[in-house]
């Protein structure tokens, strides 16, 4: 892994790092404002039923490196019972944090479920859809499940998520529009539903402009949403 000094590197017309570290990051790796980095660890593998639950790493890359480690779950090791769905995935993510480095949430596939966790002390939380299926899904044999949020971007103050919540689509053809996008405080609190009149099924934050951006996947047209209505 590298700290890449982009300052340096356009002047000097070349890649310039000022550190290099040998070390294997996990699904999402983020940048803290002190200096340390934020590994999370996605579900690893075991076999078709059971699964190393995710994690997350607090590292210094300090001389006397050290590494934090967060746990997620309660439990080392979790079984499920569908042959069609890894627990592993029924488990799976996406990932942001807050810009001050205080906490990061997770958006859940298959669960309708936000996980926040405090990166300084550890503690998770998480919020699910009143209603909602919970953990019991690792034992369905349910061929087929609904997804849920499709990717998270976050600032300071709100979390977005896009929202699915119908049946998981076969991969084939053109993607579904997904529209719809929830919009959290830190709390857990669902604050908005926007409605939009483009599909975004990956965003991505400007913080800068307050714009909230996505890719039609079927004809590579970006686009954006304003978010300073909010």
């Amino acid at each position: 892994m590298a700290y890449w000094n982009l300052t340096k590197s356009l002047t000097k017309g070349e890649a310039v790092y000022d550190t290099i570290v040998s070390y294997s990051p996990g699904l999402f790796f983020f940048q803290m404002p002190d200096g340390h980095v934020f590994n999370v660890e996605s579900t690893q593998y075991t076999t078709m039923t059971e699964a190393v639950p995710p994690y997350c790493e607090r590292i210094s890359f300090s001389p006397n490196q050290t590494t934090q480690k967060i746990p997620i779950y309660k439990t080392d090791l979790i079984r499920g019972e569908n042959e069609n769905y890894p627990a592993g995935t029924l488990l799976s993510f996406w990932s942001a944090i807050k810009p001050d480095g205080s906490k990061l949430v997770q958006a859940m596939n298959y669960l309708p479920q936000l996980n926040t966790i405090d990166t300084h002390s550890g503690e998770v939380v998480a919020y699910r859809k009143k209603g909602g299926p919970g953990y019991s899904i690792l034992q369905s044999d349910a061929k087929t499940f609904d997804r849920y949020y499709i990717c998270v971007q976050a600032d300071d103050k709100y979390i977005y998520a896009p929202y699915w919540g119908k049946e998981q689509w076969d991969g084939h053809g053109s993607l579904p529009e997904i529209n719809e996008i929830h919009v959290f405080d830190w709390d857990g609190n669902l604050c908005y539903k926007l409605t939009a009149d483009r599909s975004f099924f990956v965003a991505s934050l400007d913080p800068v402009r307050n714009r909230l951006y996505s890719r039609d996947w079927n004809t590579d047209d970006i686009y954006y949403l304003d978010l300073n209505e909010l």
